[in-house]
């Protein structure tokens, strides 16, 4: 929320710049600021305007030491200070994979145990492998890297004695960049579940392990007597996929004019303004990752298929063990990498007319009133490309669902609408200070209306009734009814 208060006699010219440095580092901030003011017409009119310009650093997680870690276990007071307990943020999702041997549901590991990489069915504790669960706190950050840029102009005019122009345009313009953990695999709730291929050379209960006979791999490598099954990978943190990096731009535009004036020679005061307001904003997270293609990725049967454990296989001893660390090739991922987009856009166009005055005079004071018309228009935008809403008809997937990981589905929204309204208020006094009533310095009556017809749904009428009781100079006290 942008709030401004004119400087409506302001002549001259005012810079201000600021530079602020944490204590701790990073975070570095600078803002420039320039005001400007004149008048014009013989006195007439007045000019204000206003440029503002920002820059921050982003502040990483690991800048800090009370967020360095999601462990924070050894800082708490017993009985808190224990791995698993409310001080323990770490990721149950981390680079250590939990899957699935073939149509089974028991959840099957690939994990440390006593410090050797293992295919296992035992559950890991945050006690016995605290290695499997995974410090996010590591990659993301705690403040955004913000740039913003703000520009308001306003002038006014008088034409006459009893009636002025006025305009005012407002410009924000920002971009902002936060960074996150990697995309993790959350199957079979928010994701799908992750099928590895019985021919995927990095499936350690397919094909190159085992064969129904024994029968070793053509380049002689063991294989171990059995039937060959996928597996279905359900939670995971995705191997060799960088950190999430979230851009967000944004823009806002306020333009207003109108006349303002006073009915002859009375008390009542009118203005007429037209009014628009648009605000556009773009999302962009990346890498994100598409469900199909990593699909696509762990049913290839060559080199170029995905490696979700990080580690290759042999046989040995009469089982199948950790062999090599294993990095995928920058191409394989890229290949199921993509962006995770959205725009939107919403806006306001409207034209009131608006008067206010005393009714007439009575013996507590003024009775005051106030009528109103006005017409606006509303719409709204929100649009996400093919697969990141919506999977399109025509893609062979789910058009129910989308095609991003952890993302949610959600259509397209588009919309507009007109309203348009009428109002009247009244404000009746029925004690002023001049009664000397004791505890009652004031006591004021207030009633009001609106009637708003709306394009999309009908009509609504809203009435108020209110009293404002002022007992001393120093306190009042209001209660309304709707």
């Amino acid at each position: 929320v942008i709030n401004y208060v004119l400087k409506r006699d302001f002549v001259g010219a005012e810079l201000s710049l600021r530079h602020d440095v944490p204590e701790a580092g990073r975070g570095q901030a600078g803002q420039a600021a320039f005001s400007f003011g004149s008048d014009f017409a013989d006195g007439r009119g007045r000019f204000f305007g206003t440029v503002d310009v920002l820059h921050r650093d982003a502040i990483r997680l690991t800048d800090r030491d009370f967020s360095r870690s999601s462990f924070n276990a050894d800082r708490a007071p017993e009985p808190f200070n224990v791995p698993g307990g409310p001080f323990d943020g770490r990721s149950a999702r981390g680079y250590w994979p939990t899957f699935r041997i073939g149509t089974g549901t028991a959840s099957r590991y690939f994990r440390p145990v006593g410090g050797v990489p293992t295919l296992t069915a035992v559950a890991p504790t945050r006690q016995n492998a605290p290695e499997f669960f995974l410090d996010n706190n590591q990659f993301g950050y705690a403040s955004p890297r913000v740039s913003r840029g703000n520009l308001y102009l306003s002038g006014e005019l008088d034409l006459g004695e009893r009636l002025t122009a006025f305009a005012d345009l407002g410009y924000y313009q920002s971009a902002a960049t936060m960074r996150r953990q990697p995309l993790a695999l959350n199957a079979p709730t928010s994701d799908l579940l992750m099928v590895m291929a019985v021919d995927n050379p990095y499936n350690p209960y397919g094909s190159r392990y085992f064969h129904p006979l024994g029968t070793p791999n053509a380049d002689g490598s063991a294989r171990l007597v059995g039937t060959p099954t996928t597996i279905s990978l359900t939670q995971m943190t995705i191997a060799d996929l960088a950190a999430e990096s979230v851009d967000t731009e944004a823009d806002a535009v306020r333009i207003a004019t109108g006349l303002r004036g006073t009915v002859g020679q009375s008390t009542w005061d009118w203005e007429a303004s037209l009014f628009y307001n648009e605000v556009n904003g773009r999302d962009e997270a990346y890498p994100n990752v598409r469900e199909s293609l990593l699909q696509a990725a762990l049913a290839r049967g060559d080199a170029n298929a995905f490696n979700p454990f990080g580690y290759t296989f042999r046989v040995a001893g009469g089982a199948v063990i950790a062999d090599q660390p294993y990095t995928n090739p920058a191409p394989v991922v890229d290949g199921f990498s993509d962006v995770f987009a959205r725009t939107a856009r919403s806006s306001i166009a409207s034209g009131d007319v608006r008067a206010n005055g005393t009714l007439f005079q009575w013996y507590a004071g003024d009775v005051r009133s106030a009528v109103g018309l006005e017409h606006r228009r509303e719409t709204l935008r929100d649009v996400r490309p093919p697969f990141s809403g919506e999977n399109p008809a025509d893609s062979g997937l789910d058009p129910t669902n989308n095609d991003f990981l952890l993302h949610p589905p959600r259509p397209d929204v588009f919309g507009s609408r007109k309203v348009n309204s009428a109002y009247a208020e009244l404000a009746l006094p029925l004690v002023d200070p001049g009664r000397g009533v004791p505890l009652v310095r004031s006591l004021e009556l207030t009633a009001s209306a609106r009637f708003e017809d709306y394009s999309d749904f009908g009509q609504t009428t809203k009435p108020k009734v209110g009293a404002n009781w002022r007992p001393t100079p120093w306190l009042m006290l209001r209660g309304s009814y709707n």
